[in-house]
């Protein structure tokens, strides 16, 4: 008997969230400019808790997704990721996601 392989909780709602991004992208064109358009991407690949999945690419996915948004003409675009030194603006600590959602009230 063969068994469906099992996908974690956290692999779907990734999938969902990418889902979402790239329809409202794909309409963004068609629908007229109200307000401002931000972003606030993070992409973590290595986690201190070895009990939370891994996802394969989440660096590769937030750089990708703010790039297409980017290209959409979204007004600010920040993309955080573990793969940049931790002094670095762009490495995404508490303190620095919070800096970033400040920037955008």
């Amino acid at each position: 008997m063969q068994y469906a392989p099992q996908i974690s909780v956290h692999r779907i709602a990734a999938l969902c969230i990418c889902a979402v991004v790239l329809s409202v992208s794909a309409f963004a064109s068609e629908l007229p400019l109200v307000g401002k358009r931000y972003a606030v991407l993070i992409g973590i690949n290595e986690y201190a808790d070895p009990a939370i999945v891994r996802l394969s690419t989440p660096r590769n996915d937030a750089s990708d997704i703010g790039a297409r948004l980017s290209a959409e003409g979204w007004d600010k675009v920040f993309v955080l990721r573990d793969d940049v030194d931790y002094r670095n603006q762009d490495f995404p600590s508490r303190t620095n996601i919070e800096n970033r959602l400040h920037l955008l009230s």
